[in-house]
Order: structure tokens, then sequence, then C-alpha cells
């Protein structure tokens, strides 16, 4: 059997889908970068872009790839309202974010949504959420979440985790 690699494009569109629907009552746009990271979005904003590969064993059982997906939220310029209106913002996206996806491992958000081929849902979750700050080459600042995606992508091991 082949495997089918548009398993990574699949996983990111779905999380796309759901930092619409997670961002929504906040008023925040949701791009999406495939191959650079574009310094001159207008903020609110936030993109998701490729992070590190991990190719090692996922876990003592399992050979699988790990992806790292960056999904980064431009609140706004440097220079922006006043002092703490910007982060301030974070005490509720933070909890917001990581609770919504933690929750849906398997990135499934809505009732009979098919899963991502290969993703291994308990591998899958919101790994780090850096602090808050300026963004390199950019004068907005704003939050990084960064998603750890994982895959068996050999055939004879997601068969075993999904049956």
């Amino acid at each position: 059997m082949t495997v089918d690699n548009t398993y990574l494009d699949t996983a990111v569109d779905r999380l796309v889908e759901m930092y619409e629907i997670v961002l929504a009552p906040m008023k925040i746009p949701v791009k999406r970068i495939k191959k650079y990271i574009d310094t001159g979005l207008t903020a609110p904003c936030l993109w998701l872009s490729p992070g590190a590969i991990n190719l090692d064993d996922i876990d003592y059982e399992l050979d699988g790839q790990e992806y790292s997906v960056m999904a980064r939220l431009s609140l706004g310029s440097i220079t922006e309202g006043y002092d703490g209106v910007l982060a301030g913002q974070l005490w509720v996206v933070i909890p917001t974010v990581i609770n919504y996806f933690n929750a849906r491992r398997a990135l499934i958000y809505q009732d009979g949504q098919e899963e991502v081929p290969y993703l291994i849902p308990n591998e899958t979750r919101v790994s780090v959420a850096s602090g808050f700050g300026q963004f390199t080459g950019s004068s907005n600042v704003g939050i990084a979440f960064q998603h750890r995606l994982a895959f068996a992508v050999d055939i004879e091991h997601f068969e075993e985790i999904h049956s």
C-alpha cells in the first residue's frame, strides 16, 4: 500500500479550520502561509508555518514522524495601545487555545468528521506556548503556539493503532 503524502497538509488545513472557530469570538483572522512567514500581515492575525521535524521513534513501540506546526498569533504593533493592553489579552487567549486543541487531539471538532490520515491522536497536542514578545523581523507583538503532530506513516503500525 502506498502512503498518501498529503497527510501533513490535511492536518494543517484542519488546524486552520479549528483556529477559525476558537479565535472567532476574539475577531482574529487566520491566515495560512505554506512556505514562509509573512511579517507584513496586518495584526491582529494568526498564521501557521512549519516548525521542527523529528524522525526518531515517537515512543518505544512505534516508529513515526513528529512535526511541529507553529501558530503565530500577532496581536498588534509594538507601538499600539498602551502598556499591558495587548499582553493582557493573552490571559484569556492562552488557556482557550491550549484547552480547545488538547481536548481535540484527533483534530476532530464536529460530529461525523473524518480522521486525519495517519495521525496518532494521543501524541498530538499544543506542546509549547512562547512568552509574549516582539516577533523577530517584525514590529508586531504576540505569542506562538507549537502544535506537535505525530503520524504513523508505516502502514502496519497505523493499522495497529486504529483497529
